[in-house]
């Protein structure tokens, strides 16, 4: 198997630190290991991740004969920031596709603008707003006079991705997403799942209303495609 068939999750905690390493061929735990603190610390200790990376990353190379080149993080702690915004438009007739995605667009575009020292980490839509309805999903060809969107921006600052982003430097690891603990958990209502399982069960699209952003070139321009679960 090739790098490729490989996928390295990580749940860095205040008083946990644990390391899946999945086959993507049939999603099974071919690594895992995990390291508990005695005491509830406040913030995350930098010494114990790298302790933690040194003592691991070696093992699974080793192991499997592949480089962990990249990572997923999922990081339990208060630095996270949520924005709760509404919007609203006028549509006074059937709702298509496209009015979703320019509600999409908008915002995503506001909270640029409005945090430029902050990196998005999650991006959720709470409630599709159909005049007076407020619904879980949408529905197409719905027909109301306002078409608009509950939404949940999850940021953290561009300081705090840069820290782990230097912890992973000293490895040859780039840090390919971070993700809110604290949304995971919340998603997931029973202990059936480690953090690492759950943190691969949404990154693979396990909650249909979170929106991904996925950069694309065309030409020599980058721009951010939105999209769904619901429209893949």
């Amino acid at each position: 198997m090739t790098k490729e068939d490989f996928e390295t999750f990580m749940y860095i905690g205040t008083n946990k630190i644990l390391i899946c390493f999945f086959s993507k061929i049939d999603s099974k735990i071919l690594y895992k290991n995990e390291s508990k603190f005695l005491e509830l610390n406040h913030h995350i200790d930098q010494n114990k991740i790298i302790n933690f990376l040194s003592e691991n990353i070696f093992k699974i190379e080793k192991k499997f004969n592949q480089f962990i080149n990249d990572i997923i993080l999922i990081v339990d702690n208060n630095q996270f920031q949520l924005i709760d915004i509404s919007i609203k438009q006028n549509i006074y007739g059937e709702v298509k596709k496209k009015n979703l995605l320019n509600l999409l667009k908008d915002l995503k575009n506001y909270i640029f603008d409005s945090y430029p020292n902050c990196t998005l980490i999650h991006y959720l839509v709470n409630h599709y707003l159909f005049d007076n309805n407020a619904l879980k999903n949408f529905h197409y060809s719905k027909k109301c006079d306002q078409f608009g969107l509950d939404t949940t921006f999850i940021l953290l600052n561009k300081d705090g991705v840069l820290f782990y982003q230097k912890i992973f430097e000293k490895f040859q690891i780039s840090v390919k997403k971070i993700m809110s603990g604290k949304y995971i958990f919340d998603f997931f209502d029973s202990n059936e799942f480690d953090e690492c399982e759950m943190g691969r069960k949404i990154s693979k699209g396990f909650n249909p209303n979170e929106v991904f952003l996925i950069k694309k070139m065309i030409g020599k321009k980058r721009f951010f495609e939105r999209f769904f679960n619901l429209f893949s």
